[in-house]
């Protein structure tokens, strides 16, 4: 009697396991891909702004070939006495670095 009941026992676990093995490799596959794509999305977003920062520097360094860089750096200083370019403290999600960083790199 022991034996028809552990085979029972055995046979409705195994065929539960089996019914749910599925939904359960597929909770884990779409939590997997919910945790790579917002990793993704995030190294990109950041991304953008370090390399829209690059970009910028580089267009002030190729800005001040031109008209020379104590003219640049002029004009930058008084953008910033004008407060026509807001500065902020934390630039990292910043499409242009802070004017105290332009003046820098064109030195």
């Amino acid at each position: 009697m022991f034996y028809v009941h552990l085979c029972i026992r055995y046979a409705f676990c195994n065929t539960f396991l089996l019914t749910i093995s599925p939904y359960l490799i597929s909770l884990t596959s779409l939590f997997t891909t919910l945790i790579i794509s917002l990793i993704l999305y995030v190294s990109s977003f950041t991304l953008h702004f370090v390399f829209s920062q690059r970009r910028e520097l580089s267009a002030d360094r190729f800005a001040s070939s031109f008209v020379g860089k104590e003219c640049a750096k002029e004009t930058l200083s008084i953008l910033q006495e004008q407060k026509l370019v807001p500065e902020k403290s934390y630039s990292l999600f910043e499409t242009h670095p802070s004017i105290k960083k332009r003046i820098e790199n064109i030195s």
